[in-house]
């Protein structure tokens, strides 16, 4: 359970950064929503008015774990939605969210004294964009507990 209970702790902490800072959309038709973040995956949405219902949102999961002689690391995708009916200028929501995220993120490195961060953080903005909606993701990587495996002798100890 040490990967999805590191996904669940990045959302936990993104979502009290977020309400600290107060942050609300500014498209009309989002402006109550607040942000959703929540590790995992969101439900499917198929309509415009259910995609807007919750954006815009931060989803957090795990998608790649790996264990070697020097401990064990996980690989976060952190995928960052926003919604914006302005052709002009709605991608600027999306990029102030990652910026927060990001600022957050690398500032306070270990979760839940647990879980810390390792580097480097990647930021990719995808050219084409399902507009209304923009959508981004972060990858990031952050070193987690070891099963007890002795890798000289290939047995597992306490299992």
């Amino acid at each position: 359970m040490t990967p999805i209970e590191c996904a669940r702790a990045l959302a936990r902490f993104l979502r009290e950064r977020f309400e600290e800072s107060k942050f609300r959309p500014s498209d009309e038709k989002t402006a109550r929503n607040g942000i959703t973040i929540r590790d995992g995956f969101l439900p499917k949405r198929t309509s415009a008015q259910e995609k807007a219902a919750l954006d815009p949102c931060i989803v957090v999961r795990p998608v790649e774990v790996t264990d070697d002689t020097n401990g064990s690391t996980i690989k976060l995708q952190l995928l960052v939605i926003s919604y914006s009916s302005d052709p002009d200028n709605g991608h600027l929501e999306l990029y102030h969210i990652l910026e927060f995220a990001r600022l957050s993120i690398e500032t306070n490195p270990i979760l839940d004294n647990r879980f810390e961060l390792q580097m480097p953080v990647r930021t990719l903005i995808p050219e084409e964009q399902p507009f209304p909606e923009w959508w981004a993701y972060m990858e990031l990587s952050y070193s987690i507990g070891q099963p007890g495996f002795s890798f000289s002798t290939n047995t597992a100890q306490g299992w």
